[in-house]
C-alpha cells in the first residue's frame, strides 16, 4: 500500500502505516475540497460573462431563476461553447 511513498515512510512499519492513514485522511478531505473548487470556478466563469450586460452572479441567480432547470456546470458549458443562446435569451 505504501509502494509509491520515499524514505522511512515505506520502509519502516510504524511510518508507514501512519503515512498511509494520513494520506487516505487527505484523499477524503480533497474530494470535498474539489467539489467546492470547481463550483468557484463556475461562478467566477458565469460573473465574468455577464458582467458586459450590466448583472452581476448574485443579481443573475436570484432574479432570473437560472438555477431552475440548469446547474451550474451546465449553465457555465452553455455561456462559454454557445454565447450566442445567451445573447439571444438575455
Amino acid at each position: 500500500m505504501v509502494k509509491g511513498f520515499r524514505g522511512h515512510s515505506s520502509l519502516l512499519f510504524k511510518k508507514a502505516n501512519q503515512q498511509y492513514l494520513k494520506a487516505y485522511q487527505n484523499a477524503f478531505i480533497d474530494r470535498r475540497l474539489r467539489k467546492r473548487y470547481f463550483r468557484s470556478i463556475w461562478i467566477r466563469r458565469i460573473n465574468a460573462k455577464i458582467r458586459p450586460f450590466g448583472f452581476n452572479y448574485h443579481y443573475f441567480a436570484s432574479q432570473n431563476g437560472a438555477f431552475a432547470y440548469l446547474n451550474r456546470k451546465i449553465l457555465t458549458q452553455l455561456i462559454l461553447y454557445d454565447f450566442s443562446l445567451f445573447e439571444a435569451s438575455g
